[in-house]
Formats: C-alpha cells, sequence, structure tokens
C-alpha cells in the first residue's frame, strides 16, 4: 500500500503509488482512508487526488493524504479505497509492528 512517516511538524503521512492496470484511462483517481486506532475506533478520514490525477493504462502516479494531529502516533490501522471515475479498489493494511518515522 504504502509507507508512513511522520514529519518532523507532527503531519503523519500515508504515501503510496496507484498503477492503472486497465485498459482503458482513469479519471479522477482518488485514495480515500480510514485511519484507526488501537482500540480499532475511526480516528481520521481523509482523500486526496493522485498526481497526476488521470491515468493512461499501465501508468503509475503517487498520493500524500496527510492527517495534523499531535495524537497521530496512535494510528495503528488504515483502510484504503482507491477509485476513479471508472475504477474501484479496496485495500486494508495493519501498521502494527511498522516504524513509523
Amino acid at each position: 500500500m504504502g509507507q508512513t512517516s511522520i514529519d518532523s511538524g507532527g503531519t503523519y503521512h500515508l504515501l503510496g503509488e496507484v498503477t492503472n492496470m486497465g485498459n482503458t484511462p482513469a479519471s479522477f483517481v482518488d485514495a480515500y482512508a480510514i485511519f484507526f486506532d488501537v482500540t480499532d475506533k475511526v480516528f481520521d478520514v481523509e482523500h486526496t487526488y493522485t498526481t497526476p490525477s488521470d491515468l493512461q493504462p499501465g501508468q503509475k502516479a503517487p498520493f500524500d493524504l496527510t492527517i495534523s494531529s499531535p495524537n497521530s502516533s496512535l494510528i495503528r490501522f488504515v483502510s484504503l479505497d482507491v477509485q476513479s471515475d471508472d475504477y474501484s479498489l479496496l485495500s486494508s493494511q495493519s501498521l502494527l509492528g511498522q516504524a513509523v518515522k
């Protein structure tokens, strides 16, 4: 799915990359994430577009989902949905045991 980090300003980042695996262009590619804390409660919900937001078949694009919270170190699980006007993909990742920088 990607890498997580907390920058020097305390902002949590979920960095990822999307590939258009389809045979047609994907327009307005958007990454939605639900972040869960250590008690499995929803911590935050965020979304962002990839750069660029339109992808040709086989093209890759990065995204950076951010949360500005002093408690972002409590995030332990992320449910991620990447979709476009044309496609959708649902994925989840446990962050337990990963080093958050």
